[in-house]
């Protein structure tokens, strides 16, 4: 007997590749970016934190639009 199985999705990669080209979104990241290494060198863990769990959750705020835009990826 023979299984196949579907290639594993990198879903959180899809979802990034799809929605980087959103305008203003590099400069976000970038943004995101200055202000954790910041909190990090003026040694502010939980300021640290709260950016960077915003960065990370940041594309997933978005999953309703990235699945209007790219039904063909996404569905329901």
């Amino acid at each position: 007997m023979t299984v196949v199985t579907a290639p594993a999705i990198d879903l959180e990669g899809l979802l990034r590749r799809l929605h980087l080209p959103t305008p203003g979104k590099a400069q976000d990241i970038v943004r995101h970016h200055k202000l954790i290494v910041t909190a990090i060198g003026a040694s502010q863990p939980d300021d640290a934190q709260r950016h960077l769990r915003k960065h990370l959750s940041g594309t997933l705020g978005y999953l309703a639009e990235i699945r209007a835009r790219f039904p063909e990826y996404l569905s329901e």
